[in-house]
């Protein structure tokens, strides 16, 4: 329950979706990567009765959204995920660190297909994170050093408790920044004085099982396990945002090397991780 006057927010991120979490204390980015081959619908459900908002080429912007929560959790002290510039760097190309998107002054990250800014919060992540293990393997049937038995969040919820504002601070805009280009709904607590939202960059097959995702407070169900070898087909996504060809031979999968499953990676949680970031 909120305190009064105060309401609270839980944002589910799931798909493929790179967070910088560098400022912690101030913004955490989240990316959700274009240009692998494989088309994904960036989004923000809000109301399971009414259709998602439409994120493509957009920037969310939920940093007036600020709580109680004044310190967040570095994404990269998880222990044992399997972090996309980790994996590069023990292939023998460590990725310069990714530019603050906000910085008008660095580098555009290439192929953002659309991007949200979080204030400070708490992050949790599955009550099971361990989606696999997963081997970054190159070439096929290498393990990279210090890459075995990695595991994967392929859902995370940013809590901010004791926000003082109704209804939700939220705006976007174009990427550029060139101005705002759609209406966002007035949102206002519930009973319990919370609002939830689920921001998500899937395949269009599996975008409708978002709108089941928006009760946070409970672990989505992450479906059947793959066989072995199976690879993780979306991670490659991820060496877009570097500005590298996903398709490119030289370049690591992960391959799914845990308890033996039903058959392909079909559901989210096997094939179309989020990202621990940089």
């Amino acid at each position: 329950m909120a305190a009064a006057g105060k309401f609270n927010l839980e944002v589910t991120i799931t798909g493929l979706c790179m967070h910088l979490p560098k400022p912690a204390t101030t913004k955490m980015h989240v990316l959700m990567a274009d240009g692998h081959g494989t088309p994904h619908c960036p989004l923000v459900f809000y109301d399971k009765t009414s259709p998602p908002v439409d994120l493509k080429g957009m920037r969310l912007d939920l940093t007036d959204c600020k709580g109680d929560q004044s310190t967040v959790l570095d994404l990269n002290k998880i222990p044992n995920l399997a972090l996309v510039h980790e994996v590069l760097a023990a292939n023998g190309a460590p990725p310069p660190p990714l530019p603050d998107p906000d910085d008008p002054t660095a580098p555009k990250i290439p192929n953002v297909a659309a991007r949200v800014v979080l204030p400070p919060a708490e992050l949790r992540g599955p009550k099971h994170p361990a989606k696999g293990p997963w081997n970054a393997e190159h070439p096929r049937g290498t393990v990279l050093a210090g890459q075995s038995g990695k595991l994967l969040t392929w859902y995370l919820v940013w809590r901010v408790t004791g926000i003082p504002r109704d209804p939700l601070p939220w705006k976007i805009t174009t990427l550029t920044g060139s101005g705002t280009s759609k209406k966002l709904p007035e949102l206002h607590p519930d009973s319990k004085g919370m609002i939830r939202l689920v921001i998500s960059n899937l395949p269009p097959v599996v975008v409708l099982d978002c709108s089941k995702q928006n009760t946070p407070s409970e672990d989505p169900d992450p479906g059947m396990a793959p066989k072995k070898g199976i690879l993780m087909g979306h991670f490659r996504g991820f060496y877009a945002l570097y500005g590298l060809n996903p398709n490119s031979g030289d370049l690591p999968d992960l391959v799914y090397d845990g308890p033996e499953g039903s058959g392909a990676a079909a559901s989210t949680a096997y094939n179309c991780a989020t990202s621990g970031g940089h």
